[in-house]
C-alpha cells in the first residue's frame, strides 16, 4: 500500500512539473509570435513606404531613372534597374 501512495505522489508530482513546462512553453511560444506579428508590421510599413516613394517618382526623379524598378537601398539613394542600365 505505501508503495502505491509513493507511486501515486510521484505522478502527482511528474504531472505538476508536465503542466509547469507547458505553461513556459505556451509562455515562449505567445512571446515569439507577438515579436513576429511586430516583425511583419514593420516590414509591411515598410514595403508600403518603399511603394509610396516609388509610385511617387521621388526616388526614380532623384536617380535620373524612371522606371518602377528602381530601389531605395541603405541611407543613399542607388538605383538599379532589372531592366536596362542608367
Amino acid at each position: 500500500m505505501q508503495r502505491l501512495v509513493a507511486e501515486l505522489e510521484r505522478e502527482r508530482d511528474a504531472g505538476k512539473q508536465i503542466a509547469t513546462q507547458a505553461t513556459k512553453m505556451r509562455g515562449m511560444l505567445k512571446t515569439g509570435q507577438d515579436a513576429l506579428r511586430a516583425e511583419q508590421e514593420v516590414v509591411a510599413k515598410l514595403k508600403k513606404q518603399l511603394q509610396q516613394y516609388i509610385v511617387s517618382g521621388l526616388l526614380a526623379a532623384s536617380c535620373g531613372v524612371f522606371r518602377k524598378d528602381a530601389f531605395l537601398l541603405r541611407a543613399g539613394v542607388y538605383c538599379f534597374s532589372l531592366t536596362s542600365s542608367r
